[in-house]
C-alpha cells in the first residue's frame, strides 16, 4: 500500500441531537447505533483499512475518550491517537493532525473523515479515494466528496461545481449551508450540486499552506509540532489559543484550488434519530424496532429500548422513542431538532444525564 498515504478520524464530538444514548461521557461514535455489532468508529476505521497502511491511520479526539478508542481499537499504537485538550471545532483539529502527519511524512497526502458516517458501498468508497490520492499526490488540490443527491434535503450542505467540466475531479463553484426546501428543490432541477459529505482529501503541503494563508492565527499555533516541540505543552498551548473556527468556513469557502468528487457510495450523514430511523429496516407498518417491542396503531415510528425492557406503544405515528437507563426521549420525528435544546432544561436536573 502507498507509503505515503494517510487518514484521519475525527472522533471528538459529543453528537448532542442522539441524546439520550450519546452523551458527552460516552458519545455516539462509540456506540452500535446501527445494531450490526460494531461501534461507528469502528466501522470507519475498517473502511479506511482498504486504502490506508494501519500505522498510518490516526484518530483525533477529545482527551476524555482515548481510553474508550483504546479499547475499542485495540490494534491502533497510542501515538496514533491525538487528544484534543478541548473542543475548538474543526479546523483546529485538522491543522493539528496535518501538522504532525507533515512533521513525519512531508510527503504525505491524507484523507480527512467523520467518525460518524454510514457508507454502504467500501467498495466505491475506496475507488473515490484512490483517486483522491493520486490527484493531490500530483497537483496542489483541496479535495472533497460530494454526494449525488436523491432528494431536496434541507438538512445537508451543497456544493454548487463547475457543469461544463466533465474530468473525475471538478472545480467547485462555491459551498451552500443548509437551504430552505425551495432553494434545495431548485439546487437538484439545476443538476449541477451535490451533497457535502465533509470527507477531504489533501496533501500535507497543500493544506499546511491553505492554513498559513487562510487561517493564519491557528497555522502559527500548531507549527511548532513540525520541529518536534513537546507535544502536550505545544497542543495544549495551541488550543488554548486557538479561534474556534470550521475547516469549511475557514478554508474550503475561501481556497480557489477547491475540487470535489461526485460519488455515490451510500452515504448517510447519522446526526440525527431520522437519519438512524432512514436506514433501519423497517417492518410492514415503516416501523424500526430495536429491542422487544409490542406495537399497535404504530406507524412510521422509531422505538429503541434496553435490552432486558419490554415496550408497548399505541396510536403512535412518524415518533421517535429512545430509551437508555438514564433518560427517556419521545418526541415527533419532524421536531427532533429540538433535542439540543432539550438539553439545557436536562442538565437542569442533573449533568449526569446529558
Amino acid at each position: 500500500m502507498e507509503k505515503n498515504r494517510y487518514a484521519v478520524i475525527m472522533a471528538g464530538g459529543v453528537g448532542s441531537r442522539l441524546w439520550p444514548v450519546s452523551r458527552k461521557s460516552y458519545p455516539k461514535q462509540f456506540h452500535d447505533i446501527l445494531g450490526v455489532g460494531k461501534t461507528l468508529l469502528q466501522m470507519t476505521f475498517e473502511r479506511l483499512l482498504q486504502v490506508c497502511a494501519v500505522d498510518n491511520i490516526f484518530i483525533v479526539t477529545n482527551d476524555t475518550y482515548k481510553g474508550i478508542v483504546k479499547e475499542q481499537l485495540p490494534q491502533l499504537a497510542e501515538e496514533r491517537i491525538l487528544c484534543e485538550p478541548q473542543a475548538k471545532n474543526t479546523a483546529p483539529c485538522i491543522a493539528y493532525a496535518s501538522y504532525k502527519i507533515a512533521s513525519i511524512n512531508p510527503e504525505a497526502s491524507i484523507l480527512i473523515a467523520p467518525s460518524d458516517h454510514l457508507i454502504t458501498n467500501d467498495i466505491s468508497f475506496a475507488s473515490a479515494a484512490d483517486l483522491a490520492y493520486k490527484e493531490t499526490n500530483e497537483k496542489d488540490q483541496l479535495i472533497t466528496f460530494g454526494i449525488k443527491p436523491s432528494r431536496p434535503d434541507t438538512g445537508y450542505g451543497y456544493i454548487e461545481y463547475h457543469e461544463n467540466e466533465s474530468r473525475d475531479t471538478v472545480k467547485v463553484e462555491r459551498f451552500t449551508e443548509k437551504p430552505d426546501l425551495t432553494t434545495a428543490e431548485e439546487f437538484l432541477s439545476k443538476g449541477n450540486y451535490l451533497w457535502n459529505a465533509g470527507i477531504f482529501v489533501w496533501s500535507a503541503k497543500s493544506i499546511i499552506s491553505a492554513l498559513e494563508k487562510y487561517t493564519p492565527q491557528i497555522s502559527s499555533l500548531f507549527a511548532p509540532l513540525l520541529s518536534g516541540t513537546q507535544d502536550d505543552f505545544c497542543v495544549k498551548s495551541a488550543f488554548q489559543k486557538c479561534d474556534s473556527v470550521s475547516i469549511d468556513y475557514g478554508i474550503m469557502e475561501k481556497a480557489n484550488n477547491v475540487f470535489v468528487v461526485p460519488v455515490s457510495f451510500g452515504w448517510t450523514d447519522l446526526g440525527t434519530w431520522k437519519s438512524i430511523f432512514e436506514t433501519n429496516i423497517k417492518n410492514e407498518d415503516n416501523n424500526a424496532f430495536h429491542g422487544q417491542v409490542i406495537s399497535e396503531e404504530t406507524t412510521n415510528t422509531l422505538v429503541k429500548i434496553q435490552p432486558n425492557k419490554v415496550a408497548v406503544v399505541q396510536g403512535l405515528e412518524d415518533y421517535i422513542v429512545i430509551d437508555n437507563e438514564k433518560a427517556l426521549l419521545i418526541c415527533q420525528k419532524e421536531k427532533e431538532q429540538r433535542v439540543k435544546g432539550y438539553l439545557k432544561e436536562v442538565a437542569k436536573i442533573d449533568q449526569d444525564f446529558v
